[in-house]
């Protein structure tokens, strides 16, 4: 039989509920401090990778209107984004060892849900027809679209504070999952 204390568990069994061995406040400051790093720690990183890459880029031969740069400058679906959330997930993980780490995503969804509940009052673009576009279209070419034409007012700022740290944080929970795995923990740190 399943108990609550089974359901909440955030280790591999029972055996390991929610409170941890050092209190609940321990499990508390662990998720924020994952949560920042996931979401403020890989925006700052690939800010920095994709002005280095595209520094290159632009350099090597003028290739600004290459796919490769259209792709990298792509705000909320740019490798530089989400890769270096998955980065700082394996790297970080693989020397906390914190299994906390791996619920990040969750944090990431709720700030989702608070990004589509602050586009309501954005709700009203101008290139709908007379009668208007639903909510939820609004909300996802706000939030999603690949056409930054599409975006309302906002000129795509909802995509940078709120997709961008959403995919960071999900894949900041994969690459920490991945670094508890047996087999990573030790070829990375031998």
């Amino acid at each position: 039989m399943v108990d609550q204390r089974s359901i909440l568990s955030i280790g591999n069994d029972a055996s390991e509920p929610l409170e941890h061995p050092r209190g609940f406040r321990y499990v508390a400051v662990g998720f924020i401090f994952h949560f920042l790093l996931a979401t403020m720690g890989s925006l700052l990183f690939a800010f920095v990778a994709l002005g280095a890459a595209l520094g290159m880029l632009l350099n090597d031969s003028g290739a600004h209107h290459s796919r490769l740069f259209q792709i990298l400058r792509d705000i909320p679906y740019s490798p530089a984004f989400w890769g270096s959330g998955l980065l700082l997930g394996l790297i970080v993980n693989a020397f906390r060892r914190d299994r906390v780490a791996c619920w990040v995503w969750v944090g990431g969804i709720a700030w989702l849900g608070l990004g589509v509940y602050g586009s309501v009052p954005s709700h009203n673009p101008p290139w709908c027809p007379p009668v208007g576009c639903p909510f939820l279209q609004n909300a996802w070419d706000n939030l999603f679209s690949l056409n930054s034409e599409r975006c309302a007012a906002s000129e795509c700022l909802a995509k940078l504070l709120v997709t961008v740290p959403v995919l960071s944080s999900l894949a900041y929970s994969i690459g920490s999952r991945l670094s508890l795995r047996p087999t990573f923990a030790e070829a990375y740190r031998s």
